[in-house]
C-alpha cells in the first residue's frame, strides 16, 4: 500500500512540476512576445500613446506660455 501512495505523491510532484514550468514558459514567452512588438514599434516610427502623451504635456506647458505672454502684453498696453 505504501508503494501505492509513494507513486501517486511522485505522479504529483511530476504534474505540479510541469504545471509549475510551463507557467514559467507561458511568462517568459509573453514577455518576449511583448519586448518583439515594442521593438518593432519604435523601429516601424509609429505615433505611439506614450507619443501622444508628451506631445499634449507639450502643448499645454506652450499654450500656458501664450497665455502669460497674452497677460503681459495686455498689462503693457493699457
Amino acid at each position: 500500500m505504501t508503494k501505492g501512495i509513494s507513486a501517486k505523491k511522485k505522479v504529483k510532484k511530476v504534474v505540479q512540476d510541469l504545471v509549475e514550468e510551463s507557467k514559467k514558459q507561458r511568462v517568459d514567452l509573453e514577455k518576449k512576445i511583448s519586448d518583439k512588438i515594442q521593438d518593432t514599434i519604435s523601429k516601424a516610427d509609429v505615433f505611439t500613446r506614450k507619443d501622444m502623451h508628451e506631445l499634449e504635456s507639450r502643448l499645454e506647458t506652450l499654450e500656458g506660455e501664450v497665455q502669460k505672454m497674452k497677460n503681459k502684453e495686455k498689462m503693457f498696453f493699457k
